[in-house]
Parts: structure tokens; C-alpha cells; sequence
């Protein structure tokens, strides 16, 4: 359906900020051309188009930020580690150096993590990795060193829900599309997290 035609508001967690927002805090926090292997969700779903998308803008306003390539891994923290690893394999014998990963959610960052330090890697040194969900082991992986960032996916959603609600009782109009921003956590501010999942 579309939202304000066959229903009121559609109100969701805003997936094309989430990839700017991991491709802008790699721009930031390592110089020169960056090299980047994109782990991605479900194809066709909502938010694997729009974290895509986002980290796509960003990429293309920065031309020293390149996807090496994007791998479906359905949001699977197994997945990815197997891809992570046949592709860290590919990319050694060539020659090619990965300076990131971005991954469309924390569980598949977690999975490239395990298959990094497999072949003899240290995640977060010598391959940065931004993920999304702002998950209790992403925290923990950032406390130790291992991932770069995360970005929260709000599951905030209730006081907007009964905002809502009033408005229309009240017989305001209210928007069609309404989305919400996370926050973006890394060493500087993992200490302040303290609503993992």
C-alpha cells in the first residue's frame, strides 16, 4: 500500500541515513582511497534497498570511497562469515587490499569478524567495520577493539506511535512518512550505550 493513500502514516527506522551514516564515518576516520566489501541483508527487503542506497550516496560524493563489491548474506551472521572468508581469500591472492567492511546489520559484522581473525587478520586494525543494529556483542566487539562502529536502529517507537494518535483524535494532520534516526557509536562513545540487545 502507500502510505497516506491506503493507510495513515507509515512510521520507520530512516535506513538511508544508517548508510550514509557508516559510509560518512569511514571518510572521517581513515584517509586516502578506501576499499570497502559491503555485507547485505535480505534482497527486495525495505531496508537492505535503503541502507544500500544511502551508503551509495555518500560513496558516490566521495570519490576515494570504493565498493569493491556487495554479497548478499541475508542479514546471516553464518553467512557472512563464509563469504567474508572465500572473499578476504580472493582479495589476498590478488593483491587487492580491503580497508572496510560495511555490514547491513551487527550479527553479519560479527560473522566477518570471526572469519578475519581466522585467517590471521586483526578486525578493526586492519579492516575497519561499520555495522547496524547497535546489538550487546557489536558494543562489546567496539569495546575491545575488534569493530569500528555501530548504528543504532531505534526500536523506539511507541511515544511517536501515541503522538500520533492524539493528533489525529485531535484532527490534525500528521505526516505520511515519518522516520526515525539511531545514533552512530564507536570508541569515542561506546561508554554511553547502554541499551544493547
Amino acid at each position: 500500500g502507500v502510505p497516506g493513500v491506503d493507510f495513515t502514516a507509515l512510521i520507520t527506522s530512516d535506513g538511508q541515513w544508517e548508510g550514509r551514516t557508516a559510509a560518512e564515518w569511514l571518510l572521517r576516520n581513515k584517509k586516502g582511497k578506501i576499499n570497502v566489501v559491503q555485507l547485505v541483508g535480505t534482497p527486495g527487503s525495505s531496508v537492505t534497498k535503503a541502507r544500500t542506497e544511502g551508503f551509495r550516496i555518500a560513496a558516490r560524493k566521495k570519490r576515494r570511497l570504493k565498493i569493491l563489491e556487495s554479497t548478499i548474506c541475508d542479514f546471516s551472521r553464518t553467512e557472512a562469515y563464509d563469504r567474508t572468508k572465500e572473499l578476504i581469500k580472493i582479495y589476498l591472492q590478488t593483491g587487492i587490499k580491503v580497508d572496510a567492511i560495511f555490514s547491513h546489520n551487527d550479527s553479519m559484522a560479527l560473522g566477518a569478524i570471526e572469519a578475519l581473525k581466522e585467517e590471521g587478520l586483526k578486525p578493526g586494525k586492519d579492516i575497519l567495520i561499520v555495522g547496524v543494529d547497535g546489538q550487546k556483542e557489536a558494543k562489546e566487539a567496539i569495546e575491545k577493539g575488534e569493530m569500528s562502529a555501530t548504528i543504532t536502529s531505534s526500536p523506539f517507537y511507541g511515544p511517536i506511535v501515541f503522538k500520533n494518535i492524539k493528533d489525529l483524535e485531535a484532527g490534525k494532520k500528521i505526516k505520511s512518512i515519518q522516520t526515525i534516526k539511531g545514533k552512530l557509536f564507536d570508541k569515542t562513545n561506546i561508554d554511553q550505550f547502554n541499551s544493547a540487545f
